[in-house]
Order: C-alpha cells, then structure tokens, then sequence
C-alpha cells in the first residue's frame, strides 16, 4: 500500500536558472517577496506578491526566481476546495491570508514538531478555502491588480495601471473588465471600501486617517462614499468599538 505523503509548508527561494519538475501530489507557491516565473501548460508568466500559483499532480512546470525572493510554499495530498475551477492555476489572495503567511514565514522559523506543522497545514487549507474563487488568468491585469492592492492610499490614476500592465489605456480598460467583470475604477473603490471597513471595525484608527489609507484625503467624500456603498456611514462603525 502506497504510503500518504506528509502535508508540510516551507520557506523556499529560486535561483535565475530556469528549472522544471513534476510531483504526484498538489503544490501551492505563494510569493512573501519578489516574483516567480512559472511555465505551465495552463500558466505563463510572473506570481507576484498577493497572488499564489497551484500546480496540480503530476503536472510538470518550469519556474526561476531571484536568488532574493522568498516563497511559501505548500505540498499538499489533494486541491483546496478554492482552487479546484479549470479556468486558471492562479489564486488573489486577501489581506488576511497575506497577513498568515508572514505569520507561517515566522512559525517555521522555530523549532516545530509533527504536530505543530499538522495544526500549520489545517490552517494554511482553511484560510485558502475562504478565498474568492473569481481567477485573474490575465498576467498583466493581475501586475496591475497587485499595484491597486499595494497602493490604495495613492491617486491610482489609470495610466499609470496601464503602465504598469504594459499596455494602452483603452486596452487595459477592456482587458481589465474581461478578466475581473468590472470596470477598474469601481474595483478600486470596492477595494477601498473594504480596507476601509476592516480598518473601521479592527482598529483604533480615527475616520480621517481611515479615509486617509483608503486613498481620500476628503473626509466628506469619503463618507458620502462609504455611506453609499455599504448602507450606514463610518461613525456606525466607530460607535461598535470597546
């Protein structure tokens, strides 16, 4: 009888060489700094920061990496539930699960047994599994996506995401819409809208400098906004805080 493997997470860096294997069980690579290039079948180009690649069994790849860049990576026996549609290997991560993985990049720093690694992996799998399962199979919108997510607070004018992406601004635009089903400016708004009600309801943080990491430097249109988005204005979420 075939001996199950043993579900383990690592921290892993790349060498500038292009290398290519395959394994017989799942494989999750999870940027904590710097870009991988992945060659798959089914997958060409960089993972950046915010983003994780799934490489199913038997599937073999071709990756290189900066010698500088830091990954997470999972070996898992099967798919989490979230990374089981067909459209495409990459995975957006939240804030949350960003936030685990410099958490896991510390715990595998100590000295950890079977079962603290056993607990490690169970929680690994359940944050993944409460990922949206909407794919960016679109390399430079996902670049363009990683930029939004890492720089709220800024203008994000569109050139400058077109930019980012390689490509004109009517294209971005359109190549945007198709890989995400919205346009880009209501994206950013949706995803400061969240960071904004996360920091609201998590943090001791005044309204102003709310607004102010969700990229407005209006209080009171940040709040027309806010109100609008979500039903009830910031100061009902100030008034939950103990």
């Amino acid at each position: 009888m075939k001996k199950a493997m043993t579900e383990s997470l690592s921290i892993r860096s790349y060498t500038l060489t292009m290398d290519s294997h395959t394994h017989d069980y799942c494989q999750m690579v999870l940027p904590l700094q710097g870009n991988i290039e992945m060659a798959m079948d089914n997958y060409q180009g960089a993972v950046g920061v915010g983003e994780a690649i799934i490489i199913a069994p038997g599937q073999e790849h071709g990756f290189r990496a900066n010698v500088a860049s830091r990954f997470v990576v999972a070996d898992l026996s099967d798919v989490p539930a979230s990374a089981q549609l067909p459209d495409s290997p990459l995975l957006m991560l939240d804030k949350a699960t960003q936030a685990y993985l410099m958490f896991i990049e510390a715990k595998l720093a100590t000295d950890m047994g079977e079962q603290d690694m056993s607990m490690l992996v169970q929680l690994f799998k359940q944050q993944v599994n409460t990922l949206p399962t909407h794919r960016f199979p679109d390399a430079r919108i996902s670049a363009a996506k990683t930029h939004i997510h890492d720089n709220l607070a800024s203008a994000l004018p569109l050139a400058e995401l077109a930019d980012v992406a390689c490509l004109g601004i009517t294209q971005f635009k359109k190549r945007f819409k198709a890989a995400t089903g919205m346009t880009c400016g209501h994206y950013i708004t949706q995803e400061r809208m969240k960071t904004a009600r996360a920091l609201l309801t998590h943090t001791d943080l005044p309204v102003y400098r709310v607004a102010q990491e969700a990229g407005y430097t209006d209080l009171s249109a940040f709040s027309r906004r806010f109100t609008a988005f979500f039903g009830e204005p910031p100061s009902a979420y100030t008034t939950r805080r103990t």
